[in-house]
Formats: C-alpha cells, structure tokens, sequence
C-alpha cells in the first residue's frame, strides 16, 4: 500500500497491485507465466497452444519463451474483423431443416386433376 499527501493536505491510498495492474510493461521475451497473464488464460492453455503448434515461442532445454513481436502476430492472425461480428449467424438445430421438410421459395397452387370419366 502507498500513501502520499496531495497539495491540499488530504492523504491519498493506493494499493502497489493496482499501480503494476495499470502500468503494463512490454518485455522482449515473455515466460509462460507472463504470457498467461499477459492474454488473461492459464499457464496450461499456453503450452497446450505450445504443443497444438499455433502459437510459436523460443525453447531453451524445457524452458519456454515468447518474442513480443510474435505474440502481436499471433494476436492479429486470431483477430475477427467488426463486419464478420456484425452478422448474426443463424443455426438450426440438428435435424430442423428435415422435419420441416424442404425449403420453399415460392407459393405452390394445386395442380388441376384430370377427371376422366
């Protein structure tokens, strides 16, 4: 916790966390742990991502590492454009389409019947 007096003689409290929260610090390599928080998942995802190969790092022995400028590209690549969001898409569920039987994109008027007689 910090305390500091401002010009007006009120004392002011602020938690150190909240200062290293606010001030996100860019690094040239990232270990597994600041990744994870640097991305908000778990250590467990990251290597799991590791190993599936689709996100690249440095390994040293059995230690990893990631290049900043790898994990922007990485980040750009997942990155979905505003208009794709935009657009609902909407999904029947499984066997819908076969109960309602098939689409119909017009009116169908009933065929006159031959009366032979």
């Amino acid at each position: 916790m910090l305390i500091k007096r401002n010009p007006k003689g009120h004392f002011k409290v602020r938690h150190i966390a909240a200062q290293k929260r606010d001030a996100v610090q860019v690094r040239e390599f990232y270990t597994v742990s600041q990744l994870a928080d640097l991305l908000q998942l778990t250590e467990m995802t990251i290597y799991r991502m590791v190993n599936r190969a689709e996100l690249p790092c440095y390994a040293i022995g059995r230690v990893k590492r990631f290049r900043h400028r790898d994990i922007e590209e990485f980040l750009d690549s997942c990155r979905i454009p505003a208009a794709t969001q935009a657009q609902p898409q909407i999904r029947l569920p499984r066997g819908a389409a076969s109960k309602a039987g098939p689409a119909r994109d017009h009116v169908h008027e009933p065929q006159p019947r031959d009366r032979r007689g």
